[in-house]
Order: structure tokens, then C-alpha cells, then sequence
């Protein structure tokens, strides 16, 4: 009795789990999303459109967008 409980959950283990390998290979698609800058040589300057200096402070207007999601191949 006892191995035949065994084996029924190690059959049911090895179904789950081929169920799992064939769905995964199934969703995954072939290019992966990285993130790029949109301009070059943008990453760490020119971070504001409009820069008002006062004193040591500034008064920084209208952040650019600077980077791009791209999907390589």
C-alpha cells in the first residue's frame, strides 16, 4: 500500500512538473527589454531643459526623458 501511494504522488510530481517546463518554454519570448539612452552621451548631464541659476541655488524646469526602453534580439 505504502508504495503505491508513493508512486502515485512521484507520478503526480513528474506531471506537474513537466507541465511546468512545457508552459514556461511556451511564454518566453525571444528578445529581452533593456533600457538605452535617448541621446547620446545623455546619462549624466543635461538632465534639465531649463536651468536658472540663483546664488548657489537653481531653479530646474522641465526634466528631460533620458532613457528608452529597447527590445534586443
Amino acid at each position: 500500500m505504502a508504495t503505491k501511494t508513493l508512486m502515485r504522488k512521484v507520478y503526480f510530481l513528474f506531471v506537474i512538473l513537466a507541465a511546468a517546463i512545457i508552459s514556461s518554454c511556451g511564454s518566453s519570448k525571444g528578445s529581452t527589454e533593456v533600457v538605452k539612452p535617448r541621446y547620446h552621451h545623455t546619462w549624466a548631464k543635461n538632465r534639465y531643459r531649463i536651468d536658472i541659476p540663483i546664488g548657489a541655488r537653481h531653479i530646474r524646469m522641465f526634466e528631460r526623458k533620458r532613457t528608452r526602453t529597447v527590445s534586443m534580439k
